[in-house]
């Protein structure tokens, strides 16, 4: 096994981070090894004919989403002060995967976050609670990107 996870239990959403490594095969790097870390998001289909979605995410991008879920919640709650009653939409991260959106409807206001799987884009929808749980469990996550390529490190 040449990797290390630990689940982060994002709301709706799972989540892993992941910390591999990966010897080089060319005979002029073969002793070297490359490291990396991601975070994974799994939202499942329908039921088990569908492969789940999935989206590996690098701590830069996950800076990124970190971000724009803030921006997120900072427009849900001033959507909501001002008794937003039209329809809305505005996408505030990614061109393919994940996406997250900001929606309102109706005087309700979520984020959908989706991630695709070879064939279907699936997506769950995020309260303002759990908007804020993400974004604490996506700040734990980058803490831990160092700590856990240093273990993986010490096992090979």
């Amino acid at each position: 096994m040449n990797k290390l996870e630990e689940s982060l239990h994002i709301p709706e959403i799972g989540g892993k981070m992941i910390a591999s490594y990966e010897r080089h095969r060319d005979l002029s790097r073969q002793n070297e090894i490359s490291f990396s870390w991601y975070v994974q998001f799994t939202i499942p289909g329908p039921d088990s004919r569908y492969d789940p979605g999935q989206a590996k995410v690098s701590a830069k991008d996950i800076k990124e989403i970190i971000k724009a879920l803030e921006i997120g919640l900072s427009k849900i709650t001033s959507l909501k002060a001002q008794s937003f009653s039209g329809e809305f939409s505005k996408r505030l991260y990614g061109l393919y995967n994940p996406v997250i959106e900001l929606k309102a409807k109706n005087r309700i206001i979520w984020i959908d976050i989706s991630v695709s799987s070879r064939s279907f884009i699936f997506s769950r929808t995020l309260t303002p609670d759990n908007i804020a749980l993400t974004i604490k469990k996506l700040e734990f996550a980058l803490q831990k990107e160092m700590q856990m390529i240093e273990t993986l490190k010490s096992l090979i």
